[in-house]
């Protein structure tokens, strides 16, 4: 439980810089290129999701 605890931590902290990253970058004004690197930026955090929760599931 400890360790899935320490995951869980490590993953919300990278998902906060990677916000944080994100809400600089949203402040330029919504471009073709900007749309591109939003639907990057989703896909990342989908693969890292499925990525993640076959750690998160076993024991």
């Amino acid at each position: 439980m400890h360790h899935f605890r320490q995951h869980f931590h490590r993953c919300c902290g990278i998902q906060k810089q990677m916000l944080r990253a994100w809400e600089s970058l949203s402040n330029i004004p919504l471009s073709d290129l900007n749309r591109g690197l939003f639907f990057g930026f989703k896909n990342l955090l989908n693969q890292q999701r499925l990525l993640s929760s076959p750690i998160v599931a076993s024991p």
